[in-house]
């Protein structure tokens, strides 16, 4: 299976993609090897639900945790106390709390309303002050302010085919100063490679589990496919976890 880079062509059955997302990603990662519906995790009182959360992102920060997220948590430590950052598809919203916890100033944006719902409670109940977006369709991304210091899509811009997250990209560049950083982490070539070239219709219940409808792996030639034809900067890049996951921490030079 060859690389396509076809960033125009939207494949039958996705002419709706953030309705055929929905109806995945209201089911959310909230630990490392652990999924809950937002819509549960709603139900739970505030000591239920604060305890869940930091429970679940003790685990994946420390410890063993630490090789999952940990690490990039302690490399932004310092960089992020007074930024903006918009979180993109924010879900339970792991690292994003943590970087407001450390002084960043968060926007949250998901297109599923009970994820957004959600880190507005858990960050109310921390005394985050914050805002919050839901985001229908593409045309809601114009809704956020603009001039952020960082775009954070944590996992959250790989789950569709290329030209909708081109059409997405598009939309969200907008909103990052130049000179600012774009955080992506996706799955890498090397993943899929791994796991049998699979069709990315099929990958993605592969990766996060049944009613996944698409998965890709963005390696740097998708970053730079996916923003032309603005001008990058990659000021670091990586692997981990066994090849599982990348990360990108790329600079906006010129939209």
């Amino acid at each position: 299976m060859s690389r396509d880079f076809d960033l125009t062509t939207v494949p039958e059955g996705w002419e709706r993609p953030f309705a055929k997302l929905r109806e995945k990603w209201g089911v959310i990662p909230t630990d490392v090897d652990r999924r809950q519906g937002s819509g549960h995790l709603l139900t739970l009182s505030d000591e239920a639900l604060l305890e869940d959360w930091n429970r679940a992102t003790l685990n994946s920060t420390t410890g063993e945790g630490f090789g999952v997220r940990g690490w990039y948590h302690e490399m932004y430590r310092a960089f992020v106390p007074g930024k903006r950052i918009l979180d993109v598809g924010c879900g339970v919203a792991t690292s994003t709390i943590c970087f407001a916890e450390m002084g960043a100033k968060l926007t949250f944006c998901d297109i599923v309303q009970d994820n957004v719902r959600l880190v507005e409670r858990i960050c109310a109940l921390k005394g985050i002050d914050a805002e919050f977006f839901y985001i229908d369709d593409v045309e809601s991304y114009d809704a956020p302010p603009f001039e952020f210091d960082v775009i954070a899509a944590i996992g959250s811009l790989i789950n569709a085919p290329l030209a909708v997250t081109r059409r997405e990209i598009d939309r969200l560049k907008q909103h990052l100063r130049i000179g600012g950083r774009w955080w992506h982490l996706a799955y890498p070539k090397a993943r899929w490679e791994r796991e049998g070239r699979v069709d990315f219709s099929k990958w993605g219940e592969m990766t996060d589990g049944e009613g996944t409808p698409w998965m890709t792996f963005h390696d740097r030639a998708e970053i730079e496919a996916l923003f032309a034809p603005s001008r990058l900067r990659f000021l670091f890049e990586c692997e981990w976890h066994n090849n599982d996951f990348n990360w990108f921490d790329i600079e906006l030079i010129e939209r």
